[in-house]
């Protein structure tokens, strides 16, 4: 079983899989902010293609849902009033555990308002993944932990 300090071929194929899995997920969560229907239906279809059917997605001490559909729901209520968003990922390290894996990988979020407003969300995504049938790698878990905002969110409760 092949585990992060392996560096035999089929362990580095196995790590590239995986963290391809992760910058799949945010382009995809990017195009999820298109005005284009084709292209918000790819990026269901990549989240399909990314999570396994039951896999729990959230938001770390905050929300949790079980599925890609209801994680699509959610970003696309988040994103409401933005133009477009922007997820730039830093080096993912992934450690292998036979066919279950962990990775961890830090990003920024830039979401550009349609006001012309930008916030950046500085966070981390903590991740698990399972090969299922021989040799396909899935997202099984992804849970995002913010770091900070900028500028962080108004205490302003609207009257």
């Amino acid at each position: 079983m092949p585990d992060r300090n392996d560096p035999t071929p089929d362990a580095i194929a196995d790590q590239r899989t995986i963290a391809d899995l992760l910058a799949r997920y945010a382009r995809a969560t990017d195009e999820l902010a298109s005005t284009e229907p084709e292209v918000r239906e790819r990026a269901a279809r990549t989240y399909d293609e990314v999570f396994e059917p039951q896999a729990r997605i959230g938001v770390r001490d905050q929300l949790s849902v079980e599925g890609a559909s209801a994680w699509i729901d959610f970003v696309r209520r988040s994103n409401a009033g933005m133009r477009a968003t922007q997820h730039l990922l830093g080096l993912p390290v992934v450690d292998l555990n036979g066919d279950a894996a962990t990775v961890t990988c830090s990003l920024q979020s830039t979401q550009f308002g349609v006001q012309g407003e930008i916030v950046r969300v500085h966070a981390n995504y903590e991740a698990t993944a399972t090969r299922s049938g021989g040799s396909s790698w899935r997202l099984s878990t992804l849970t995002v932990e913010v770091l900070a905002i900028d500028p962080p969110p108004s205490e302003e409760r609207p009257t």
